[in-house]
């Protein structure tokens, strides 16, 4: 092993009551990661430049400004997990180049290098060993010089969705200023000799680790909440009536299944002024249009759902935290919800149930970090035995959950950032499926479904999107 990388690395913190959740569940192979991709346009003048050094170099920044970009995750003792900054990172093992085998997308259709691309890495672990905890995957089309795609790969523990988004902020902004200087021939953090090849080393920052979700809210639990939470957990048992996927029972191992869903520009921002003008939030919109997707694709005896929700915390973060949207780390909470056939079976898109929608998540929105599930998280000693895998073999709870990044809005003026994806890896111990959306800079919203191999048939989501596709498209098209 090369001496670089053998230097003692730095503890930095104890892993928060999330972060260590997050960390077990990877470590059990309940769940992989999250990606966030962007097709990224660089100006005409950059076509002379070599684009492999250019993105390097903007690693080498975008690790300077998150310091959680140059972390692992040390287990010496038990149930103590801490983060540990690396020494050095080699570049060289972060970014990996390919070749694309089909054009990008041209806004009105999927990306099929990026959804097999995503199919690899949403089934790949990451190893604790002398390598961060993300991976940036590059697909080249050799034919046009100033245009490549990035999928940022990355452990759920130094990150949340949000912080997939402010990756590529930065990045972007980290490029822009680069294409603003002389090339560079080499890339030089500085090198040393491995065998006859010369690796790319970046030496992290000294910079600490932002606080962790625990330290920045109260998470308070009230004693009705306490009560429902366990006598649900202790007698409850599924309605016959609620669908859960064709396989009911959490069950291993992870093998995941990926399929986006890519919707024009013209329809996403018809999507969007409906919405406006039916007072309804695309996420509530989603909820509605998936749950009635999933009601016409299965048999008619099930007649409920259980829907889960994800929230960022970071609106009620306190900026003094020095968490802001452009920060990475896991300050993400959930809301959960129901939904019954009966009110979803309209010809006609039901809009009242969609503003319905609108309002519960605005109530969950007004309790702010009050009886959230992560809150319970306290109430554990071990996540690994009282948590994960002790609801194997039981029923699954959630038929679906949806989490929804927004808009993004590049603050970079020479580069331009296009159509987006964002995805995760389902999660053995959660939803039959999961659906994550989320707008580019090309104004397409992308809806990413995956699902756990065995738990949901292939056939069946594929019958769902195509569905959920016809729906919109006669609504706003």
């Amino acid at each position: 092993m090369n001496a670089h990388l053998t230097k003692k690395w730095q503890i930095l913190r104890p892993l928060g009551l999330l972060e260590n959740y997050l960390a077990a569940r990877h470590q059990l192979q309940f769940y992989t990661n999250v990606a966030v991709t962007a097709t990224y346009y660089l100006p005409p003048h950059s076509i002379n430049r070599s684009i492999k050094n250019d993105i390097y170099r903007a690693c080498d920044m975008l690790i300077q400004h998150h310091p959680v970009l140059s972390v692992n995750i040390v287990n010496d003792r038990p149930n103590s997990p801490c983060f540990i900054r690396l020494p050095v990172i080699d570049v060289e093992q972060c970014v990996v180049f390919y070749a694309r085998r089909k054009r990008a997308s041209d806004g009105f259709s999927e990306d099929l290098d990026v959804e097999e691309l995503l199919q690899t890495q949403h089934n790949t672990f990451f190893e604790h060993n002398n390598a961060p905890l993300w991976k940036l995957c590059i697909l080249i089309d050799p034919s046009l010089g100033n245009t490549f795609t990035a999928s940022f790969i990355y452990h759920h523990v130094i990150g949340d969705g949000s912080s997939g988004k402010a990756f590529h902020t930065t990045f972007a902004q980290a490029l822009e200023q680069i294409l603003q200087e002389r090339p560079q021939k080499t890339f030089q953090p500085y090198d040393s000799k491995i065998g006859r090849r010369k690796r790319r080393f970046i030496t992290p920052p000294s910079s600490p680790l932002l606080p962790n979700l625990e330290e920045l809210m109260n998470l308070p639990l009230c004693a009705s909440f306490l009560i429902k939470t366990f006598l649900k957990a202790k007698f409850c048992r599924n309605s016959p009536h609620l669908w859960v996927g064709t396989r009911k029972e959490i069950c291993g191992p992870l093998l995941n299944r990926v399929q986006h869903l890519a919707l024009s520009d013209t329809i996403t921002k018809a999507l969007r002024k409906a919405c406006s003008a039916n007072e309804t939030s695309v996420t509530a919109l989603l909820e509605i249009l998936i749950s009635r997707s999933i009601f016409r694709n299965i048999d008619r005896k099930y007649k409920l759902l259980n829907y889960q929700g994800s929230m960022s915390g970071r609106r009620w973060i306190s900026d003094k935290s020095g968490v802001t949207e452009d920060s990475m780390g896991s300050w993400v909470l959930d809301y959960a919800q129901k939904y019954k056939r009966g009110g979803l079976e309209d010809r006609a898109f039901p809009w009242h149930e969609a503003r319905k929608a609108t309002r519960y998540i605005k109530k969950n929105l007004a309790q702010r970090d009050k009886n959230r599930s992560v809150g319970l998280l306290k109430l554990f000693s071990n996540f690994a035995d009282d948590i994960l895998l002790s609801c194997v073999g039981k029923p699954r709870q959630t038929s679906f959950e949806i989490s929804n990044l927004g808009v993004f809005e590049s603050q970079s003026s020479l580069v331009d950032i296009g159509r987006m994806v964002f995805s995760q890896s389902s999660n053995i111990a959660g939803s039959a499926i999961t659906v994550n959306a989320i707008t580019g800079g090309d104004e397409s919203l992308v809806l990413a479904f995956t699902w756990q191999d065995g738990v949901v048939e292939a056939a069946l989501v594929q019958s769902i999107v195509v569905d959920i596709k016809k729906e919109i498209y006669t609504i706003f098209g």
